[in-house]
């Protein structure tokens, strides 16, 4: 026997299965969707001067790769904030600077695949900072949010939840109307969620407690895969305030860490002759991306300079 809930529901299903033959045509009519975003900056050290770190993220979600894909930077900026950068990317790259831009050229971006590009600087990186970014086919797209729907689809996506969320509260009035009639049983005692779980594993150490001037230092870490799945767009920055680490030595990546791997590093490191004596700390940052989220943690661990 039909109902009216149950109409009602057939009828949502018909339209939003009709706008989901839309999306999926728009689509695959897309062949390159290149979009872009800056993470917030992520500000470190406990004396000065700070230290920044940003990056900035560029998606295809096309069908088609994205050939010749450059990326358009303020050379003022950089000079102003000291902005280092780095692609955490195993592909080459090449650096072009025309009057105010620094432009960082590469070859291609394949469809489905992310390009991060991080930056080290004195400041938070002003608005300004990445002028265009675009491929033979295309300019790229701000992205406000999480990549995965085009700017274009966001009209049809609104509607179509707005039809399912419209469907549930129809069907949450008629079940709370039958069921005014039935017995309430006990009530049911919520559960506070665990904590989260760390996503990695961090041993830091160094190959000793105590150094002097001149002398050469090893920092050893070993970071373990915990989550149960592979993370992409593994990176780990290095800070010691007080030392001008190289970009080797700050930056490290890997673009996939599978389940229950490991990253391990040997960096050495020269203690400069005009340090002064005393603790330092060396502070160890990973980020790395999950199916759903960003997902972040840090460590630390000292030693001493006589």
């Amino acid at each position: 026997m039909l109902t009216w809930h149950s109409i009602i529901f057939g009828i949502a299903t018909l339209v939003i299965g009709f706008f989901l033959r839309i999306l999926q045509e728009r689509i695959h009519e897309k062949k390159v969707s290149l979009s872009h975003r800056m993470d917030g900056p992520a500000v470190f050290s406990d004396i000065p001067p700070k230290v920044c770190f940003q990056t900035l993220r560029i998606f295809n979600k096309g069908k088609l790769p994205a050939k010749n894909v450059r990326v358009c930077l303020d050379e003022e900026s950089i000079k102003n904030c000291h902005a280092e950068y780095k692609p955490l990317t195993e592909d080459d790259f090449s650096v072009e600077t025309k009057e105010s831009v620094r432009i960082l050229k590469f070859e291609r971006l394949l469809p489905g695949d992310g390009l991060p590009i991080s930056f080290k600087s004195s400041a938070p990186l002003p608005e300004k900072f990445v002028a265009w970014v675009k491929s033979d086919e295309m300019v790229s797209q701000v992205s406000r949010g999480e990549p995965g729907v085009s700017p274009s689809l966001i009209p049809y996506v609104a509607l179509i939840s707005a039809l399912a969320a419209f469907s549930i509260f129809l069907y949450v009035i008629y079940t709370q109307t039958s069921l005014r009639m039935i017995p309430s049983g006990p009530a049911i005692e919520s559960k506070i969620p665990e904590k989260a779980k760390p996503f990695v594993k961090i041993n830091l150490m160094t190959d000793k407690p105590v150094y002097s001037k001149r002398e050469q230092m090893e920092l050893i870490y070993k970071i373990r895969n915990v989550t149960g799945q592979s993370l992409r767009d593994f990176f780990v920055i290095t800070e010691i305030p007080g030392f001008d680490l190289d970009s080797k030595a700050t930056f490290k990546a890997k673009n996939f860490l599978a389940a229950e791997e490991e990253f391990f590093q040997k960096i050495p490191l020269r203690i400069p002759n005009d340090i002064p004596p005393g603790r330092y700390k060396i502070t160890l940052l990973v980020r790395a991306e999950s199916i759903d989220k960003t997902l972040s943690d840090e460590a630390q661990t000292f030693f001493d300079i006589k």
